[in-house]
């Protein structure tokens, strides 16, 4: 019985500190385009992350490339302050919340990609 509750002890201590890159790792983000209806375009600039949650996306009237390129999962949580062409550190989150805002339905191109972040000042 003494090894069995050691060896969860160990287990819930080592997951209870255990942080994946992208929940640890501090990176640099750009507002790259905004679009109608929170439809808004965003581009990593600095840092190390996983490529796969992001996408080197052509924006498909313009034809213009945005490299590692993704939207907000949760676009109602952008600060008033954030405008297009700014510069912004954040950190992406595993965890998704769900959003109470309301958008509008007009359509505005974006990534297929989507980050749950969370804002650093």
């Amino acid at each position: 019985m003494r090894k069995i509750f050691t060896f969860f002890a160990i287990l819930t201590a080592l997951s209870c500190t255990e942080e994946t890159e992208e929940n640890s790792q501090i990176l640099t983000a750009k507002f790259a385009l905004e679009g109608i209806c929170l439809n808004n375009v965003f581009t990593i600039e600095k840092g190390s992350f996983n490529k796969n949650v992001v996408e080197n996306w052509q924006h498909p009237e313009t034809g213009i490339i945005y490299k590692n390129a993704f939207k907000l999962s949760d676009p109602c949580k952008i600060p008033n302050k954030v405008k297009e062409g700014d510069q912004f550190k954040f950190k992406i989150l595993s965890e998704t919340t769900t959003s109470d805002c309301v958008v509008c339905l007009a359509f505005s191109p974006t990534p297929s990609k989507s980050l749950h972040i969370e804002w650093i000042d």
